[in-house]
């Protein structure tokens, strides 16, 4: 088990387990619709690289 995963309960795991599986078209998204137009997209954005400490 992964250090992710290792605090989700069992019910839990399983609930994702089965999202997974789940087929795309099965995925309900008409409360959030998919973005189609990204000419203001901004990539790396919130990216912050790890601190290399050189001593």
């Amino acid at each position: 088990m992964s250090k992710d995963t290792a605090d989700l309960s069992p019910e839990m795991l399983s609930e994702i387990r089965d999202l997974a599986n789940m087929p795309d078209c099965d995925i309900n998204t008409d409360d959030i619709p998919e973005t189609t137009d990204w000419t203001d997209a901004r990539r790396g954005l919130f990216f912050r690289p790890d601190n290399d400490y050189a001593s």
